[in-house]
């Protein structure tokens, strides 16, 4: 399991850049942009929670597919406090990883592209 924690944990690293990366390009087109810094202070405060102290499935499928707390933390944790592995959520989180490495990099070039100087 300790070979698969450090892969989880480093997927979960990935997943955190990932999406710092996409709140970094939204910052091209907002002028005060300590507002990205309190969202990602949220997002580390939540992330060191269990995903399953949120009750209700809307908050928890956000905190899951879109903000993707559950794989920065939780998959991780229960792989070292769980006997048995979860290989639905293991494998999940590798394609999630996927799917958000893809898609910050291609916001991320769509922003650069679409990028216009303060100056002009």
């Amino acid at each position: 399991h300790t070979l698969l924690y450090c892969l989880l944990l480093l997927n979960g690293l990935i997943m955190f850049y990932c999406f710092n990366l996409a709140l970094r390009a939204v910052s091209f087109w907002i002028t005060e942009s300590s507002g990205l810094w309190l969202l990602m202070e949220r997002v580390v405060v939540n992330s060191q929670m269990p995903i399953d102290i949120y009750y209700n499935r809307i908050v928890r499928g956000v905190l899951t597919f879109i903000v993707p707390l559950a794989f920065i933390a939780t998959v991780p944790a229960k792989m070292l406090t769980h006997v048995e592995i979860d290989w639905q959520f293991t494998i999940l989180s590798f394609v999630m990883m996927g799917v958000f490495f893809v898609g910050s990099r291609w916001w991320w070039k769509f922003s650069l592209k679409h990028y216009s100087s303060a100056s002009s």
